[in-house]
């Protein structure tokens, strides 16, 4: 896939994403369940998109992108408290 087209898949799968996790949360009673980490994937799938082809710096990306989700610095932690 060039770029481009990996973009236009990223797009599919959030807008797809946004509506498969907003009915399993219904389904499931809990907005925000914590099994659900369709939404931690796509943006993981556009980081490795802007990350060198090389193992190492897919590794340094995946680490700071788990760091940054767990400690969630502001903006991210307004929106993670106030926005399900």
């Amino acid at each position: 896939m060039s770029d481009f087209e990996f973009l236009g898949f990223l797009v599919v799968c959030f807008v797809g994403g946004v509506v498969a996790v907003h009915r399993t949360g219904v389904d499931l009673g809990v907005i925000d369940h914590g099994s659900i980490v369709w939404d931690e994937i796509v943006p993981f799938w556009l980081v490795l998109l802007m990350t060198p082809d090389t193992f190492f710096w897919q590794l340094a990306a995946f680490m700071l992108f788990r760091y940054f989700d767990i400690t969630k610095p502001q903006p991210a932690r307004y929106f993670d408290q106030h926005v399900k």
